[in-house]
């Protein structure tokens, strides 16, 4: 039995030679390759998702920053836009009373010219009076003259 073990052991140690000097691992030579390469792929997987999962709190602050700055952002456009709205309320107003201005300022205007054609009336008029009046003194004058002579 002992013979059978040692054939058993010498023929296991040669397999386990020729393998190694053909370069080709033993079954056991393989799983533990095969469990350093899952162990190295492993660590390398766990590294990859540390750093995942810093450029995901990265972002994460970013994507916060950029809310506050959008709210900030929103605030100002409604103040802008609240600006704009009474500018434009004002402006309309203005425009308004300009139009009621020019109206008023054309009737006044006209009521001007009405008068001023009424004062020209009477100073043509009165013109008249005095030419007529200076023609009757000086005939007046001119017949005591030949009066008194």
């Amino acid at each position: 039995m002992a013979e059978e073990k040692k054939e058993k052991t010498d023929f296991i140690s040669l397999m386990k030679k020729k393998r190694i000097e053909e370069g080709k691992p033993s079954v056991i030579g393989e799983a533990l390759e095969n469990a350093e390469k899952a162990e190295k792929k492993a660590a390398d997987l766990e590294l990859e998702n540390l750093q995942y999962k810093k450029e995901n709190e990265e972002y994460k602050q970013k994507n916060e920053e950029l809310v506050k700055k959008n709210a900030s952002l929103k605030e100002n456009l409604d103040k802008t836009i609240g600006l704009l709205s009474k500018s434009e309320e004002a402006i309309n107003e203005a425009i308004e009373e300009k139009k009621q201005l020019e109206i008023e300022t054309h009737k006044q205007i006209q009521k001007m010219e009405f008068e001023l054609n009424d004062l020209k009336s009477e100073n043509n008029y009165l013109k008249e009076k005095i030419k007529k009046m200076e023609m009757e003194l000086n005939a007046l004058s001119s017949s005591e003259d030949s009066a008194l002579e």
